[in-house]
């Protein structure tokens, strides 16, 4: 992927990135499920900056992937999908667990709010 994609592109996403707004401060605005999934070789996004981002989130959870950097769903795709497929699983269950006890849907909840969520911060 990464391979194929031009000068241009890479330095079009670096300068975007450079200039983008702090958005850490609005962590403990999310309220839908999360799962923070970080490699431990990981030098964008060390461990250290995903644990606190997991304090911050409110019920998320925090798994660390063996072997991997911040791409951990390249370099152990392996472990990266079978931690998303857990994660998947289990809100799933809350699902069936909510709506067996007359609750709403977690699935749409949790698009509505992120739709929300997305929609507030490009204001």
């Amino acid at each position: 992927m990464i391979v194929n994609t031009t000068e241009q592109s890479l330095c079009n996403t670096l300068l975007a990135l450079l200039n983008r707004k702090e958005t850490c401060s609005g962590l403990s605005e999310i309220k839908v499920p999360l799962m923070i999934l970080v490699g431990d070789q990981d030098k964008i996004t060390p461990i250290s900056v995903a644990e606190m981002m997991h304090n911050d989130i409110k019920d998320s959870s925090l798994k660390v992937i063996a072997h991997a950097g911040h791409l951990s769903c390249l370099e152990n795709p392996e472990a990266f999908n079978k931690e998303l497929i857990i994660f998947f699983d289990t809100i799933k269950n809350k699902e069936v667990n909510s709506k067996s006890s007359g609750g709403g849907s977690i699935l749409t909840d949790l698009r509505n709010k992120v739709m929300t969520f997305l929609s507030f911060k490009a204001l």
